[in-house]
């Protein structure tokens, strides 16, 4: 095929609209092409129904070798190139989806996972918290700034603190928010209000026992196992 392709032949075709036609579906040579594939398609039905047959019946005819000769040749000299056709369009789709059409918003697939489940508290904050909790499903992605150039410094134990109040331009009144713990007591089993802990800076070492509100929440374990599936798809 690639030498086909230096005198012109299968070569893709550019639409009015932009798309590309694929070079296997225009043509003289195209049509000879899908002929050639279907008539292979047809005699290696044929030749396996035969060696079936033979099998069912545990009987070997004179056309034995010749037809097992036969479904060789077409496998390797028909199918072998029309499979690996098939499975070349599936990973230039595959890529396409990843990266997106226009190439200008990359990222990576393996930030997926993060981005998809887990939601950044200062992010809804920005929005004065006007978002339903039970709809955040599928829309997580909205709602933090995770891409492949910050998930290699993103710091999930980090708390909210008061520069990230003021580094982010938080809302007046939605601030307060974060300076109040809703708590259910043990002996009571009433919720009540307490005060938190905001620190001046982020440091989780120092608040890891105080009363802080935690800076990203949402799909830990889900995001977990989203990832280790990807590590065995790509392994």
């Amino acid at each position: 095929m690639a030498v086909l392709q230096l005198f012109g032949m299968f070569s893709p075709k550019r639409l009015e609209n932009g798309d590309i036609v694929d070079y296997f579906h225009t043509g003289e040579m195209g049509t000879l092409y899908k002929t050639i594939v279907w008539l292979g398609f047809a005699l290696l039905t044929i030749g396996l129904g035969y060696l079936l047959v033979e099998n069912i019946f545990r009987a070997k005819t004179k056309l034995h070798d010749v037809i097992t000769n036969l479904v060789v040749v077409i496998a390797v000299l028909v199918m072998l190139p029309f499979g690996t056709n098939l499975f070349s369009q599936f990973v230039m789709a595959g890529a396409q989806e990843i990266v997106g059409s226009n190439g200008s918003n990359v990222t990576s697939i393996a930030v997926q996972p993060v981005q998809n489940n887990i939601v950044d508290t200062v992010a809804l904050a920005q929005k004065g918290f006007k978002v339903d909790p039970s709809k955040l499903d599928g829309q997580m992605t909205k709602y933090n700034g995770i891409d492949q150039n910050t998930i290699g410094y993103l710091d999930l134990s980090e708390v909210v603190a008061s520069d990230n109040l003021k580094t982010n331009a938080i809302p007046k009144g939605v601030d307060n928010v974060f300076k109040h713990r809703v708590k259910m007591g043990a002996e009571t089993n009433q919720y009540t209000v307490e005060d938190a802990t905001l620190p001046s800076k982020q440091n989780q070492l120092t608040k890891a026992f105080d009363s802080v509100y935690p800076r990203y929440t949402g799909h830990f374990v889900i995001a977990d196992l989203q990832l280790l599936l990807l590590a065995c798809m790509f392994g």
